[in-house]
């Protein structure tokens, strides 16, 4: 906060006497010439003016040799009036403690007090140890005292972090709350916290223990999976699927900070991940601070401390990240010989042949031929890229280009817009009946997106080999795609749509009841110019090259949520730095393997007492989640059974070929 002084009503000046002032002290023409094209950009935007520096009274010796003006902000402006009024509110001095009861009593009980003497309570009001505070008890007669810390104290105290400041640094750490929020929090409460510098290399030293706590789960799970399946062996290395994807700190490709998780496709658990930093912010302070000469000596000892841990763009942390995850997985004994990622992740490219160089690496202490060795590498690393992961690309790109997706890169902006504004039926692309809407284009997707995972799920039920999954997911994307776009033969259009009197398809049903399908279904479709407009796209998406790929109907959906979870204990609009991103990485995969009670097993370990409230607080924050997927399940189920019911209704009316008539209902 600034001083009184800065605030001092008599420190503005008029605009008459600010004109006076100019007149008397300048005494440079170049001066008089700057201070009234600065009067009068002041007159323009109504902008109070100060000739002086900072929290200095106006004279005119100051004009005279400072020779410049000072434009008060906005928030200056609007915040002096609020300060002055504020300091003339009353204030109290009142202070407050937390207290541990249990030792409380126990030192109230064993105080020293003479025959016929009474306690007098001494509380301490200093807030160098933030809340611990070393209270006494006094004898009235014979003024002994006896200590009534708030909390059992850990000596040394002055060196020592005392308990319910090592609560307050470990749930700081926990939630993403930080200094300024506690503070205030505290403030309200009449209760004193340490210095921001303490509370702060306090929390760093949580986010640190978290990391490592962190970690030390992972190798937990890493053990369970590799029992599960049955490798005891230390030396084997299992072969897994893996789902990888990066967050970034700020939105778009400027971020300095980025997170890229490994989740373990088959059990859903993260079981890696890696921070990237570009920037360190003690080398920033230093910078400012040391001349090159000190700051090249300074950095020999800093170096292995140093938060910075990346050269590169931020675009490029996710293929990074997952180039050091995948280099230090056979450290852990496994192999992720499988990955799912984005259609236009760039982690596969860098990751596909990592094993391949480190067996290179390593070739001259083995006998096998390296050649057949690595072709064995190569054909057997897959990218596994999900279908619905595809299609919320693709989805983007419809709604991105009046194309979608028909033309490349290359294309010239003003082609793009003319197709979109017109197609060769001499309709616009959108906006009307048949033509392309958000609606459709949201529909299109959901229904690819389906086909796959049905398709994939269907394939494995019936124990199909790989090429016949394939085959059953290109005819159910076919189907999807050919299915919302009216031909002019509804044989071709509708030949990939299933059969039967069960089909989805209105069709194929009406087909079995002898009965043509409703001419107005095909008013809501695509004209049967989008056929051809169309044709690359979907010629891409379902090609067998691409759904080879999805044959496991995998998705992202785990490392979404895993993302949500960061920043849901940091907020993006606010600036955290590499210790604080890294604890609340390790705090999110905690969570999201282990639920919030996982917490209570790192503040175990950290040497803080686990209380009843803490556990119950905690159990609640899990068993809500649990209730909430089992919820999403159960309506899941219910809107599957509605639909198949209300497909069922549909083709019984169908089937009821009984006319209105006069007369027909009597005997």
């Amino acid at each position: 906060m600034m001083s009184d002084e800065s605030y001092s009503p008599g420190s503005d000046l008029s605009s008459n006497d600010h004109q006076d002032n100019l007149q008397y002290s300048a005494t440079k023409k170049y001066s008089r010439k700057v201070s009234q094209f600065k009067h009068k950009l002041r007159c323009s935007s109504e902008a109070d003016v100060i000739s002086m520096p900072r929290n200095r009274s106006y004279s005119a010796s100051d004009s005279q040799d400072t020779g410049r003006i000072r434009y008060r902000s906005r928030s200056e402006s609007k915040l002096t009036s609020t300060l002055t009024r504020v300091k003339q509110l009353q204030r109290i001095e009142k202070t407050a403690q937390i207290i541990d009861v249990e030792h409380f009593q126990k030192q109230l009980n064993t105080a020293h007090v003479c025959s016929g003497a009474r306690l007098k309570f001494i509380p301490d009001t200093s807030a160098a140890v933030g809340l611990f505070h070393q209270n006494s008890f006094e004898c009235s007669k014979c003024h002994k005292r006896t200590d009534a810390s708030n909390f059992p104290p850990k000596n040394p105290i002055r060196s020592t972090v005392q308990e319910p400041n090592a609560r307050l640094y470990a749930a700081s750490a926990a939630t993403g709350i930080g200094y300024e929020g506690i503070s205030t929090l505290m403030a309200s409460l009449c209760l004193s916290i340490t210095t921001k510098k303490h509370f702060i290399q306090q929390t760093h030293t949580i986010h640190s223990n978290l990391h490592e706590f962190a970690q030390k789960q992972f190798q937990l799970l890493i053990n369970n999976i590799r029992q599960s399946a049955n490798i005891h062996d230390i030396d084997s290395v299992l072969n897994v699927y893996v789902s990888i994807d990066g967050t970034w700190k700020r939105r778009g490709h400027i971020s300095n900070y980025g997170i890229v998780f490994l989740i373990h496709v088959e059990t859903g658990y993260c079981i890696d991940y890696e921070v990237l930093s570009l920037r360190c912010e003690t080398c920033d302070v230093k910078k400012s601070q040391l001349t090159a000469k000190q700051i090249e000596s300074w950095f020999k000892s800093h170096k292995l401390s140093c938060s910075k841990n990346y050269d590169g763009t931020s675009k490029g942390m996710e293929a990074e990240g997952a180039s050091r995850i995948f280099r230090r997985s056979l450290s852990k004994s496994l192999r992720y010989k499988w990955l799912v990622c984005d259609g236009d992740s760039s982690a596969y490219d860098r990751v596909k042949n990592i094993y391949i160089e480190q067996e290179t690496a390593d070739e001259d202490n083995t006998d096998d031929d390296p050649a057949q060795h690595d072709n064995e590498l190569n054909t057997g690393f897959q990218e596994m890229i999900s279908g619905v992961t595809l299609t919320a690309h693709d989805r983007k790109k419809m709604k991105t280009d009046g194309t979608i997706g028909t033309t490349g890169k290359s294309q010239q902006p003003k082609e793009a817009g003319r197709v979109r504004k017109t197609l060769v039926d001499g309709k616009p692309f959108g906006g009307s009946v048949g033509r392309m809407t958000d609606a459709t284009m949201h529909k299109m997707s959901e229904m690819y997106g389906l086909a796959i995972r049905q398709g994939a799920d269907e394939g494995q039920d019936l124990g199909e080999d790989e090429d016949e999954i394939v085959d059953r997911l290109q005819k159910k994307c076919l189907a999807a795609f050919h299915h919302l776009i009216v031909h002019e033969n509804k044989e071709d259009q509708h030949y990939y749509c299933p059969d039967g009197a069960l089909s989805w398809c209105s069709y194929k049903r009406d087909q079995v009841i002898n009965k043509n399908e409703d001419e107005i279904k095909n008013k809501y479709r695509l004209d049967p110019v989008f056929l051809e407009l169309l044709q690359k796209m979907i010629n891409d998406l379902t090609s067998k090259e691409l759904l080879s790929r999805c044959v496991r109907g995998l998705t992202q959906n785990s490392n979404e949520s895993l993302n949500s979870v960061v920043w849901s204990i940091l907020s993006k609009s606010k600036y955290h730095g590499f210790s604080s991103i890294q604890g609340a990485a390790a705090a999110a995969s905690v969570y999201f393997n282990g639920g919030r009670s996982s917490l209570l097993e790192f503040f175990q370990q950290s040497g803080i007492e686990i209380n009843e409230d803490l556990y119950l607080n905690l159990m609640a924050k899990d068993e809500k989640r649990i209730k909430k997927a089992e919820q999403i399940v159960e309506q899941r189920q219910i809107l599957i059974a509605n639909k198949s019911r209300q497909r069922l209704q549909s083709m019984q009316a169908a089937n009821d070929t009984s006319e209105y008539g006069s007369g027909s209902f009597h005997d």
